[in-house]
């Protein structure tokens, strides 16, 4: 076993304490799914039923909420706060990709709270997008598209 799918078992066995420890577990999954070419099935089964039997069973929604409160404050976030509303995203995306459960229409909810912070604050978080991302790539798209008619009317 290499040392990533090593250090992702490790953390699986204690306790989440937090959703962020769910949320890097799974950032290190899914950077593991797409780099390694290797069967990622059962640590992905094994993380899906860690997270369903932890106080945290419904981290999408737990997600989405958190992005949803920041993204609803936006006249009063720093910078970095942008950058977390954009991780927090990530992080759904990344959820589902994995497998996970999620309520009624979640990404589109999410996705509509990002354009609509491009809207106003583009210039903030349009350089903290990662392209590797294929959800980053549809939002850019929807956004350019929203700008293109917006110019037209």
């Amino acid at each position: 076993m290499n040392r990533l799918k090593q250090s992702i078992r490790e953390k699986m066995k204690k306790e989440y304490r937090l959703p962020h420890d769910i949320e890097a577990i799974a950032a290190a999954i899914y950077t593991l799914k797409v780099a390694d070419k290797s069967d990622t099935k059962l640590i992905v089964a094994d993380f899906l039923e860690s997270v369903a039997c932890s106080k945290y069973s419904d981290i999408v929604n737990i997600t989405y909420q958190y992005l949803k409160q920041l993204a609803q404050n936006q006249g009063k976030l720093m910078d970095e706060e942008y950058q977390k509303i954009a991780h927090l995203f990530d992080s759904i995306h990344i959820f589902l990709d994995l497998g996970m459960e999620n309520e009624h229409n979640v990404v589109e909810k999410s996705e509509r709270l990002i354009l609509d912070l491009l809207d106003k604050r583009g210039d903030t978080i349009l350089p903290t997008l990662d392209d590797s991302k294929p959800w980053w790539n549809e939002v850019r798209r929807k956004h350019k598209a929203n700008q293109n008619d917006t110019l037209t009317m």
